[in-house]
This record gives structure tokens, sequence and C-alpha cells, in this order.
């Protein structure tokens, strides 16, 4: 076990080693590709854009022009008035009208570099007007020019026009105009202060009962049989979901939801066609195909039978029960996990199955619930592999390879899981054998059922893919589709990462501050109010959730801290294959977020597959946080006013 241990150590640190070359990689690439418009200031001087309110729909394919100007006095002309100069994407440099620099068509893929034009020709003693045309196609134009010698910096006191008779103070990027939409709702604290009344009776209940259970052994004996087991809360938390769910489906308005009507479209062109479309063919029909495909077997089984509004309310059925069997997967991994502590097993289960994420993503047709299903699936049979002493059973390997390929075929973000698994079923099976070359050989050789079952489960459609597309893998923003389209902002700035605090006062559409401000913002509520059709949630729960989400994060976060500083042999591999898996999939959203710069990208759902891995985490938390019985009762008290907040918020009245 010592050696199994040490060897696990030495590839935790040169998995760490390899995360520090790939984060040195990703700097150089932000900073250097021009495909990833990733603005930072130098010399003082500011990137600054036209000022205008943000947009949250998709734009359509466009040419923007903005000319910036700014006045200067010259006393003594410079010998050499060098100035530098940065543009996003083309530019035109004219001093008093007369044009000084002009940049070719080659420029928009140099844009990154700093340019230099000499001034001083066109200078004399007295007063000069320094004008620079920015062109920019699907995006923002955006502009950093500075003149250490006449003391020039681009910023606030810059004019800019769109049409060169109007001008306007120029925006720095970093700054925006506050959103009309967000600032509609009731601020978050606010929104506690005012729910505080059911609160605190929440609150002080559950503080306590554990006090006294932590506290009196008489209470603790006479009373213990009313404690309920995992199970139990399993059993009603499922009971609670049906009960939403049935509520809900008639209730929510049929175009609510993220990019609802190309989902719709999609599972149509199935029904009508009898075949899957090509991602050329609509704005979702990149993504692929089994969540439409089973939709449309459904639609179809119906479509005689009912009218078209309940037809589309009946899609809803498949995303409800993925979401609902969300509760069942969490449940079973966190008791592989702490099989003998049902109070983390219990902490576990509640954070999965109330996760306000998979709660209102949940309730709409898409393919992103069963996709976390298959995905959430895939973590469990992994942790069960590792949980046990024994080598995996063929049935385990088949129906991991199973879930993985239906999952990959549900949505490509599930290929994120490949690595993680691969690499803690190589080293978990070679363990079990004394031979090290006996043991790489079966990690093969289970690798090989695993990904031969993928292939065939999945491997079709990305052969098809590049036959017919002449790409394996698309996504939605790729050109290749012929479905050009931007959204705000437009471009990444360090203070989008060095930021955060908007989503506690105002989430609905923090996103548009930062990166961080979106994760919470989608983890904790629907940031993105459903894609903009503000559905009929509770707002004052909802709101007050963002609050009492700050317990769960530490808690998550802290269960991470502890799996890396700490390790534990007897559950060691299961949490870190957690810690994995939420890391691996935090840096695919983070780099998505630099490569791809709008709005809509910084949201946690894309990573609701590892729901299960953040019950683990958060009961690991909570481990730690019930080690002080005063802590503990605080901890679950505010545990329990978060669960109440987050099932009262999506249960439309």
């Amino acid at each position: 076990m010592l050696a199994e241990k040490k060897n696990l150590t030495a590839c935790m640190a040169i998995g760490a080693f390899f995360v520090f070359l790939f984060g040195i990689v990703v700097v150089w690439k932000v900073v250097s590709d021009p495909n990833i418009p990733f603005l930072y200031s130098e010399q003082g001087a500011k990137w600054i854009r036209f000022r205008e309110p943000t947009s949250l729909k998709a734009r359509s394919p466009q040419t923007r022009v903005t000319t910036f100007r700014t006045r200067f006095m010259v006393d003594t002309v410079p010998g050499h008035t060098v100035l530098n100069f940065r543009a996003m994407k083309l530019a035109e440099v004219r001093v008093d009208g007369r044009l000084l620099y002009t940049s070719g068509p080659s420029y928009a893929h140099e844009w990154k570099h700093v340019y230099h034009t000499n001034l001083s020709p066109g200078l004399s003693p007295g007063a000069h007007e320094l004008s620079i045309s920015v062109q920019n196609t699907n995006g923002h134009p955006a502009l950093l020019a500075y003149s250490i010698p006449l003391r020039l910096y681009t910023g606030e006191e810059w004019e800019a026009s769109v049409d060169g008779e109007t001008w306007s103070a120029a925006l720095p990027v970093d700054e925006r105009e506050p959103l009309s939409l967000a600032r509609s709702f009731q601020r978050a604290d606010k929104a506690l202060m005012g729910n505080l009344s059911l609160f605190i009776p929440i609150f002080v209940g559950i503080l306590v009962i554990n006090m006294l259970f932590a506290r009196s052994p008489a209470f603790r004996w006479r009373y213990c049989q009313f404690i309920p087991t995992a199970g139990t809360v399993r059993w009603i938390l499922l009971s609670l979901w049906v009960i939403l769910s049935l509520n809900n489906v008639g209730k929510i308005p049929l175009d609510v939801g993220m990019d609802i009507d190309g989902h719709m479209k999609y599972i149509r062109h199935i029904v009508t066609h009898a075949r899957i479309p090509l991602a050329t063919e609509g704005w979702q029909m990149f993504q692929p195909p089994l969540f439409y495909v089973l939709s449309a077997a459904v639609y179809k089984i119906f479509f005689t039978l009912l009218t078209p509004e309940t037809l589309d309310r009946i899609m809803r059925v498949i995303p409800l029960v993925c979401g609902g069997l969300q509760i069942e997967l969490c449940y079973r991994t966190v008791r592989y996990i702490y099989p003998e502590r049902n109070d983390l097993q219990i902490a576990g289960v509640l954070l999965g199955g109330l996760l306000p994420m998979n709660i209102y993503i949940s309730q709409f047709a898409g393919n992103e619930p069963l996709a976390g299903c298959l995905s959430g699936a895939v973590v469990l049979i992994t942790v069960r592999i590792l949980s046990a002493h024994s080598t995996p059973s063929m049935f385990d390997l088949l129906a991991l390879g199973l879930c993985l390929g239906c999952a990959i075929l549900t949505k490509v973000s599930s290929l994120l899981l490949v690595v993680p698994v691969v690499i803690f079923l190589s080293l978990h099976i070679a363990f079990k054998n004394e031979s090290q070359a006996r043991g790489m050989a079966r990690a093969v050789k289970a690798l090989g059922f695993v990904f031969g079952m993928v292939i065939v489960v999945s491997g079709w459609y990305f052969i098809r893919n590049w036959i017919e597309v002449g790409q394996v893998i698309i996504g939605g923003w790729e050109s290749s589709r012929n479905i050009v389209w931007w959204q705000d902002p437009g471009f990444r700035t360090p203070h989008h990462f060095f930021t955060f605090g908007e989503t506690l006062f105002y989430p609905v559409y923090s996103a548009v501050v930062g990166f961080w401000d979106g994760l919470y913002s989608t983890l904790w509520v629907d940031g993105y109010l459903s894609a903009y059709n503000r559905p009929p949630w509770n707002y004052g729960f909802m709101l007050s959730g963002v609050w009492l989400s700050l317990l769960t994060t530490g808690a998550i976060m802290l269960g991470i801290l502890s799996v890396l500083i700490t390790p534990e042999r007897q559950r060691w591999q299961g949490l870190l294959f957690s810690v994995f898996c939420v890391g691996i999939y935090f840096f695919a959203i983070l780099y998505l977020y630099l490569s791809v710069p709008v709005l809509s990208v910084a949201k946690a759902t894309y990573a609701i597959g590892v729901t299960p891995c953040l019950a683990v985490l958060c009961a690991s938390g909570f481990e730690i946080l019930t080690k002080n019985a005063y802590v503990g009762a605080f901890a679950y008290g505010v545990f329990a006013c978060w669960a109440f907040a987050s099932y009262a918020a999506y249960f439309v009245i």
C-alpha cells in the first residue's frame, strides 16, 4: 500500500508539472495568437472602444468602423515623435486630416504586434488633432495608442465616433454601461434580508438539533432513530423532483430555454426528414444527435394524439428525467467515497440533488441534461471501480464504455472525461498487479474494451462529420458551418479574470463583468435567465441563494484543498479523480472563454456532467467543517437554508 501511495503521489507531482507547462503554453498562446482577442494595457495607455450599451443578443455578421480622436499642443517639434499603437484590427492614422499610416490587409492577422509611425513630419508648433480609424469585422473596433514624447495615451479623455459627426467620450474596454435588465431585479443582498423571516427559523432549528446531537449523549441516544438515512433523503429528493416537474412542465412558457428554438428545429427536422441533419443546416445542428433522436422518437409517437403545444411540452420530459437521475448518481457516488458516513452522504446528495444549475437547465428541451446524466454515470462507474479492491469486471468496463460513448454522442464536451478515465483506470489496474509489466498489459486491455465500446457507439457520427463536412468535431462558432455570428463583448481583458463580486448583488447577466461572476451566477442561480426570456422563477428565493451559496462554494473549495494537501489512502483515488474531473472541465471552460469572446460561454452548465464530483467534494469539505461541533452546526444550518431556497426558487407558483 505504501508503494502504491508513493506511486500515486509521484503521478500527482508529474501531473502538476504538466499542468504548469500547459499553463505556460496557454498564456503564450493567449498573448500571441491573433485569433484570441485578449487586450491588455501597456505604457499607461488603455484599450478603448465606442461607448454603447451591451447587447445580450447574438449579432449578425458586420464590419464596423470607429474613429478615435484627441487634441494636443506642440511647443517644440521633437526630432522623432513615434506613435505606438495596436488596433483591433485595421487602422488609419491621420494628423490634422492628413493620412500618415494605413494598415494593409495582412495586418488583420498581425494586429497584436505594436506598430510605430513617426508623427514629426506632420507636426508644427501649435494645436493638432490626432485621429485613428479602426475597422473590425464581427467585433468592436478597439484601439490602444501612446506617444511618450507628446504625452498621449488612449483613455477616457479620447473621443469616439461611428459616423464622423457625433462624438462621445471613448469607453475603456474594462468598463461597461450598467445593464438595465440586471438592475430591474431586486439586489441579491436585499432579497436575502427580505426572506430572513423564513430562513432564521430553519437555521436556528438545524443549529439547535446539531448542537444537541453533538453535545448531549442522552439526546442523541433518545432521538437518533429519527435521523433519516442518506437513502431516505435520496427518495425524498426524488419525490420532490417529481412534484416540481409535474408542476412546472405546464407553467413555463415554451419560448424559455437556452437556444430553445434551435433545439426544437433539430427535433422537428429528424421527425420530418427521417435523417440527422448536417452541422451546416441549422443553429444547433452541430450538436451530436442522441438527445434529438430520442426526442424525435417520443415526438413521433404522440404526433397524431396531441396538439403542437402539448408536444413541445412533452419534449421536456427527457431533460426532467435526466435531472432527477442526477440525484441517484450523486447519492451512489458519495456512498462509494464515504460508505460509513451517513451525514456526509446526506450533504452530498443534497448538494447534487438541489444544485440550481441542474434544476433550471432540466426544465427545457436541450441536450445538456442528457449529456450531464450520462457523464455522471461515467463518473459513478469510475468511482466504483476505483473504490474496489479488485480489478474491474468485464461488465464494469463495457458499461463504462457504453455510458461514455452515449455521453459523447449527446454532447462533444463529454470527451473531456476521456483523459481522467484513461489516467485513473490505468493506474488503478496497474497497481493491482505485482508485476508492473503485467499490470500495464491488463490496463491496456481494459482500456481497449472501454474505448472499443466508445468507438462502436459514437465513432460513426464523427466519421460522418469528416466525410460530409471535412471536420471531425464541429463547434457552434466554427466558420465552416457558414453560420456567422458574434456577441458582446468580442474581446477579453485581464480585468475579466481579476474581478468578482457583481454576482453577489446583481447576478443576472453578471457574466458581462467577468469570468468568475459568470461561473458563479450560472452555477448557483439562473444567471442567463434561461437565455433572455425571463422564466417565472421565484426571484426572491433565487437571489437569496446567491449569498447562501457562499457556504457550499467554500465547502467544495475546502474539499479540493483537503484532497490535494492531506490525501487519505482509503478514498484518495475517488476524491482525486473528482478533483481532476472538475479541474479539467474548469480549464476547458476557461480556454473556451478566452478563445470564443462571447457573453454566453461563461457558464457553469457546461460542467453539469461532473455534478457527482461536486457532490463528493462538497461532502469532503463538510467532513472538515464538522470536526468542530459549533462550526458544523452553523454550516448545516446555513446549508439547510440554501437547500430550501434552491428548491423554492424554481418551483413555479
